[in-house]
């Protein structure tokens, strides 16, 4: 999810860049009201929560009202970056030849690029999500239901509950998607942490698996627990499960090449290949190419000396 809010502000740059540019250009105030209906139309796309859902709800005055609002503010941002772009060109003595429709064309492609990258129902129902956890914390007492574990670990074990509580059908992408947004709140170690609890416990225990083998691959958990053995951790865990198994291997060796430098916290190579020996497909094929992969990264080899 960091990354993709990433992606999303570097995208909305577009947005912003079309009145700045239209006002180096030396355009009209007329391309204003074009702006204007295209900064409204991206905070309906990108924000639809903030909005009415249904047709007839726009008549009533609170939808008018938002609106009203919106148009305004985006008004007031668009002249402002016009006057920037006529004051940045004033200041130089420059005003270059761009094309009229260049600046719009800019900022509407910001709307379809945005919404490729982000999708706002999605990202509104891990807010809920957590949102309803947080709630149920803040109704519990100060001890909580864990009160010999340090707070961010109590706080991270409330917060994994529902996580762990989804449907065995939800996707790793969602899995990493909940796990990324309890990260807003506490360290990776704490998650950690309440994961390995809930291996413990025998009714979460195959959904903790999943979600321990997700979190352990994931880029920025991998980074932060560096040195920790937490990718090893997570091959372990997986036991015999042929699911669980090729997750890892297709999870972690998208890690390693990303982050070459995990390959001190991942399983052995033999040991891999051990465990790919009599398990159906595609697992075997995939714990292979993992091993393959850990051999290529090993001490001595370029991809690794390069990164120490």
């Amino acid at each position: 999810m960091h990354i993709r809010l990433k992606l999303l502000q570097v995208a909305s740059v577009l947005l912003y860049l079309g009145p700045l540019l239209a006002g180096l250009g030396g355009f009209g105030w007329s391309q204003v009201p074009v702006f204007v209906v295209i900064f409204v139309l991206w905070l309906i796309i990108l924000r639809p929560h903030q909005w009415p859902f249904h047709s007839v709800d726009w008549a009533k005055t609170e939808a008018l009202v938002t609106l009203a609002a919106q148009t305004a503010t985006q008004a007031l941002l668009i002249v402002v970056l016009f006057g920037v772009g006529r004051g940045i060109g004033g200041v130089f003595g420059v005003i270059p030849p761009v094309p009229s429709f260049l600046p719009i064309a800019l900022s509407f492609l910001a709307i379809p690029v945005c919404r490729l990258i982000w999708d706002p129902w999605k990202v509104t129902g891990v807010d809920r999500f957590l949102d309803h956890a947080l709630d149920q914390i803040g109704g519990e007492s100060n001890d909580g239901p864990y009160p010999s574990l340090p707070p961010q670990v109590q706080l991270a074990a409330k917060l994994v509950e529902p996580l762990l509580a989804l449907p065995d059908e939800t996707s790793d992408q969602d899995i990493d998607r909940h796990l990324s947004a309890i990260a807003v709140h506490v360290d990776h170690g704490s998650i950690r942490q309440a994961l390995e609890m809930a291996l413990k416990d025998p009714p979460v225990a195959s959904r903790a698996r999943r979600a321990v083998i997700v979190h352990a691959t994931a880029l920025e958990p991998a980074g932060a627990s560096a040195g920790s053995d937490y990718p090893n951790a997570a091959f372990q865990s997986a036991g015999k499960d042929v699911g669980l198994l090729d997750l890892f291997a297709r999870r972690c060796s998208q890690a390693l090449r990303d982050k070459p430098q995990i390959w001190w916290d991942c399983p052995q190579s033999a040991v891999v290949r051990e465990r790919a020996d009599g398990i159906g497909e595609p697992a075997a094929t995939s714990l292979r190419q993992l091993a393959d992969e850990l051999d290529r990264d090993a001490p001595g080899n370029a991809a690794v000396n390069d990164v120490k």
